[in-house]
């Protein structure tokens, strides 16, 4: 026999392996630097220890300050060490720590920092006290400190007030306010006269007039006056001025009304008076007097009316003061007339030729009183001869005295008519003879005498003559006669004119060239002859024998000699002739050519031939054939090309193209068809087959073979391909694919047991590339979220293999006693099943239940909470799972109690609104009864004051509280500065309706002429139409901006406003309608329309960002 000793040692202590995450990644000994507001909380449970040979391992968890530095030297405010020494049962240790260096890098936080203002220089706030934070030092040191940089004027300047928060790492923090101060209020002047109306003797002198002003001591008072005298009343101007160091400044203008009420005198009036309308007197000298005015301003008028026989004159003196008293007087001159008028220039009776009538003269009446008298004349002409003419002259005054004057006139004429436009004898041809002009005749006397015509024609001929006679007799019988003799001759030609186009245009001489193709017959038809004397000429035609030429030589195949001759009654003759060549310049024309055709090599060659045809000669045809080479996909180029020779040697030619091409791939035979081989059964894999290509066009195509392979973990893929090219390119492929069955997957299962709570069983599968379907419906290669049972898992690889395994997991649970730590009871009050236990237990409360006797009660949300209890003891049995004895009794006292206690849950005051105070009350379910009358555990209709509340639970139960509701409206003045509110009224007492709410009145000092009013108040209705009160917006008297939200039939308005005047302004333009404008002394906003839906208006002042809703 043999022995062997195998001594166990254990000389490696335990391996730490932290789990909380603020220590991820961190080794042994690091030193992680953190702010102070960030510092981890180390979990000492956070951590996985094992050991290779120990299963009992004591862990310790240590956390150490080691440092406490010094921000400025050390740059850290202390150095903290955190970490687990570990040692197993034969006193190996090992230790893991870490150090977490805390350091401070963040500046303070300034709180409350003020905004920056703009004061007037009487009104600069003191500096306010401000705060800050740090999220490391609790007392900061705060600096503060003052620069003012002056401005334009004594009393406008920057004030800079700057603060400096700094923690004990200096860290700093500098904000500053700033604050404009400005001086634009202006003086007061003081003293101020009222103003005054006086007697122009009795102005007072100027008043004494003093300023006073916010900023400045001594403000400069300056004093001018002005007088206009320009009208009445006279007003006498004094303004006194007073202007301030920084510029500001005040006026105040007194006015005085200097009247005058009595009007000047008029002396030396004249009486009224009647003379002759030829004899009125010159004006009388008026002059005018006045008690104050040196310059008396005097006008005078003179006005006609009617004519001089019972006309009059009224002249009227006006005298007016410089304050416009008037005086006015008149005299009325009444004027007569009985003198006619006078004519001047008049002519005698007289005897003249006729066109030797003098012109009327014209004549002129004066008249004594009669400054414009019309002269009327007339006219009356005799249709005898000799003629007479009767000139009536008469002049009539405005009083109807009358003159006129005769004058006749004796007209005669012996003068006959001249003819005008009488032409001259003449000889022409007979087609060109003159139309007969337009003869007039003009008289002396007669403006219209008649023009007689006649015309005698001789006989015709060769020769012959034409007579034309006018005459003309004027209305007194004097007669004129003239005429013309046209002598008419014939010793003109014919003219030829070819009607036939083809000659159109040719004159004597020519010659035309015709087409064989066109030949025509000519004779006389084709001319016609016009003659100026002969309608109907003769036109003969004469052709000589035709030349037969040769196209060569002479350039024609016929030649014509053509004449045509016209001749008129009187022998004059006329002719053409024309020299016509027949010949032949069209070349042959092609009626079919074959089309050119693309064809692919190894299609016959077609056959087929054109056909072609001339106008005039027989065609001989020849072909010409040629080859050239292409470039693939081109073989080969044929080109045919036929000529047509006519007679003449005109020729045509006409080409066919056949283009030989190879588009098609050689033919690949011998493949074979794809496979499948099963190597894990021992099938092999077949060698590469014989395969052959043929094309049509290449004896000897390139034929290339190629094999690839992939392979993955379930089966190899086999790729032959064969590729065939011929001399075009043209290629030809097969592929081969082989498939190779040999499955290689493998996966190995690591499994921990379920606990108690049968949900964290572990598997781990690897590999983890592989993809793992689990019959519970979960995936992935990590579980730690199994219950005890056995589950099917499907392994997948990308390539798609695929492994069906079987994974157990096992349940490992002991039996845990419950161990009670801690029992909180609640006692039932007032009789109440409202009493309620908690049991706590020490480790997983979840893994116990709770069986109560008796079963009262509702059970919680948990187990081991049960509410609504009535008082009794209980038994309440603790079981672990289904573990039988595994248990634990708990003995449960409820208690009783008649202690009723109300606690107030919230309350907030009562705000300018009004009556919308409210409070919540505890427990819900007593109830409430108030001392105004109200009920209920919630009240939000509360105005502020004292309110008593008696509460009940129960028949046993009660409890009475005082509460008081507080008043949050603050005393803030109005938008607009003028508070002022004017009544006019003609009675002892009258009304006046304040802008503030009723619920509000108590929070305002109300003066009534100095004197605190303190009488009682009533409520009052300001509602007109529609209306917004702005009497409690926060921040009033303020300039803006404020922010304007508003809806008007479901339009939103969205404005910035300064003031109450300008938000009316935009009010009236977004709604039209509703006419809205701003009431400044009753705060309200008052316009809108009955048929339009308004929403509330709410306003948000920006500097503060408080809101009000109207």
């Amino acid at each position: 026999s043999a022995t062997q000793l195998i001594h166990i040692v254990d000389e490696q202590g335990p391996v730490i392996q932290p789990t909380d995450p603020g220590m991820a990644g961190l080794n042994h000994g690091d030193t992680l630097t953190l702010a102070c507001d960030a510092v981890i909380v180390v979990d000492p449970d956070a951590v996985i220890v094992t050991d290779a040979c120990s299963e009992l391992v004591q862990v310790e968890f240590q956390e150490l300050v080691t440092h406490v530095g010094d921000c400025e030297s050390d740059g850290f405010l202390y150095i903290l060490r955190c970490g687990w020494t570990a040692a197993d049962e034969c006193g190996n240790q090992s230790q893991f720590f870490v150090y977490l260096k805390i350091v401070d890098e963040v500046p303070p936080m300034v709180m409350d920092v003020p905004d920056d203002l703009t004061v007037e220089c009487d009104a600069v706030p003191d500096a306010p006290s401000i705060t800050a934070m740090d999220n490391c030092d609790d007392d900061l040191d705060i600096l503060f400190s003052e620069v003012i940089v002056p401005g334009d004027c004594p009393n406008t300047y920057l004030l800079r007030r700057i603060w400096t928060a700094v923690d004990d790492c200096g860290n700093a923090t500098e904000v500053e306010q700033q604050v404009h101060v400005e001086d634009t209020t202006p003086p007061q002047l003081t003293g101020l006269p009222d103003d005054l109306t006086v007697d122009c003797s009795q102005v007072p002198d100027p008043a004494d007039v003093g300023a006073e002003d916010n900023c400045d001591l001594q403000p400069l008072v300056e004093f001018s006056e002005t007088l206009d005298s320009s009208a009445c009343p006279m007003i006498l101007r004094r303004t006194w001025t007073a202007q301030d160091a920084c510029g500001n400044s005040s006026t105040h203008t007194q006015t005085l009304t200097i009247v005058d009420d009595e009007a000047p005198e008029l002396l030396g009036v004249p009486a009224d008076i009647t003379v002759p309308c030829d004899s009125v007197p010159f004006p009388a000298p008026v002059t005018a007097a006045d008690n104050c005015d040196p310059d008396v301003e005097l006008s005078f008028e003179e006005e006609g009316f009617g004519t001089g026989c019972d006309g009059r004159i009224v002249r009227t003196w006006t005298a007016v003061d410089a304050c416009g008293n008037v005086s006015v007087a008149t005299q009325t001159v009444h004027l007569f007339d009985n003198v006619p008028p006078v004519l001047s220039a008049l002519p005698a009776d007289t005897v003249v030729h006729c066109d030797g009538i003098p012109d009327p003269p014209t004549l002129t009446a004066s008249d004594n009183c009669d400054t414009d008298v019309p002269v009327v004349f007339e006219e009356q002409r005799s249709d005898d001869c000799p003629q007479i003419i009767t000139r009536l002259w008469m002049a009539v005054d405005h009083c109807n005295n009358m003159v006129m004057h005769v004058q006749v006139i004796t007209v005669v004429d012996q003068q006959p008519p001249e003819l005008v436009g009488v032409p001259a004898d003449t000889v022409v041809s007979c087609g060109e003879v003159p139309p007969v002009p337009p003869v007039t005749a003009v008289d002396a006397c007669d403006p219209d005498p008649q023009v007689v015509f006649d015309e005698l024609v001789g006989q015709g001929g060769c020769q012959y003559t034409i007579k034309r006679i006018w005459s003309a007799v004027d209305a007194c019988g004097n007669n004129a006669v003239a005429q013309q003799t046209i002598t008419v001759v014939d010793d003109q030609p014919p003219a030829i004119s070819f009607s036939n186009p083809l000659l159109q245009g040719l004159e004597d001489g020519d010659t035309l060239e015709l087409d064989c193709a066109h030949l025509d017959v000519f004779d006389e038809t084709d001319a016609t002859a016009i003659d100026n004397c002969d309608d109907d000429p003769q036109v003969m035609f004469m052709e000589l024998p035709a030349v037969q030429g040769d196209c060569d030589q002479d350039g024609f195949l016929v030649e014509l000699v053509c004449t045509w001759t016209a001749k008129d009654d009187c022998g004059n003759e006329n002719s053409i002739t024309l020299i016509i060549r027949i010949v032949d310049e069209n070349q042959p024309y092609f009626t079919s050519v074959p089309d050119d055709l693309t064809l692919e090599c190894g299609q016959p060659l077609p056959t087929d031939q054109p056909t072609v045809a001339d106008s005039c000669t027989d065609v001989t045809l020849s072909v010409e054939e040629s080859s050239s080479p292409g470039t693939c996909p081109v073989v080969e180029v044929l080109v045919y090309t036929w000529t047509a020779v006519d007679e003449c040697g005109n020729s045509a030619t006409a080409s066919r193209t056949l283009t030989i091409e190879d588009h098609s791939a050689p033919a690949l035979s011998g493949v074979p068809d794809d496979l499948t081989v099963d190597a894990d059964n021992g099938e092999a894999v077949p060698p590469p087959a014989s395969v052959s290509a043929l094309d049509d066009c290449d004896p000897d195509p390139t034929l290339d073979f190629e094999e690839s392979e992939t392979q993955n973990e379930c089966r190899r893929i086999l790729t032959r391909t064969w590729t065939a090219v011929d001399a075009c390119g043209n290629t030809a492929t097969a592929t081969q694919t082989i498939t190779v069955l040999d499955n290689q997957l493998q996966v190995s299962v690591a499994t921990t047991d379920a606990s108690c709570t049968d949900d964290d069983g572990t598997a781990t599968l690897s590999p983890d590339h592989l993809s793992y379907a689990w019959s519970d419906g979960g995936s992935g290669a990590l579980r730690t979220d199994l219950a005890s049972g056995n589950y099917t898992v499907t392994a997948t690889s990308p390539e798609g293999c695929s492994l069906t395994l079987n994974v157990d997991i096992g349940f490992d649970c002991q039996c845990q006693p419950p161990v009670l730590d801690t029992l909180i009871v609640s006692d039932a009050s007032c009789g109440q099943p409202n009493g309620s236990a908690v049991i706590e237990l020490q480790g997983d409360e979840s893994l116990y239940q709770y069986h109560w006797v008796p079963d009262l009660g509702t059970p919680g949300a948990s187990p081991n909470m049960r509410t609504d209890l009535p008082a009794g003891t209980y038994l309440v049995t603790i079981q672990f799972l289904d573990f039988v004895n595994c248990e634990d009794k708990v003995e449960v006292v409820i208690g009783t109690s008649d202690d009723l206690q109300v606690t107030v849950l919230s309350q907030s005051p009562e705000t300018c609104d009004g009556f919308d105070g409210s409070v919540t009350l505890a427990p819900d379910d007593a109830t409430y009864t108030w001392s105004d009358g109200g009920s209920g555990a919630v009240r939000n209709d509360l105005s502020a004051g004292t309110y008593s509340v008696t509460a009940s639970l129960g028949t046993t139960c009660t409890d009475v509280i005082d509460l008081t509701v507080g008043l949050d409206c603050p005393d803030c003045p109005p938008i607009l500065p003028d508070t002022l509110i004017q009544v006019q009224s003609d009675v002892a007492t009258v009304d006046v309706c304040l802008p503030i709410p009723v619920s509000a009145a108590d929070d305002y000092d109300i003066v009534l002429d100095g004197d605190l009013y303190d009488l009682p108040l009533e409520g009052c209705n300001m509602d007109s139409v529609k209306s917004y009160s702005y009497a409690i917006v926060p921040n009033q008297g303020q300039q803006g901006p404020y922010g304007v939200f508003w809806q008007v039939n479901g339009s939103t308005l969205l404005d910035t406003v300064q003031d109450a005047q300008e938000l009316a302004a935009r009010m009236s333009l977004f709604d039209p309608t509703g006419d809205w404008f701003n009431d400044a002394g009753s705060f309200l906003l008052i316009g809108g329309n009955t048929a339009t839906q308004y929403s509330d208006l709410l306003l948000t002042y920006f500097p503060t960002q408080q809101t009000a809703t109207l």
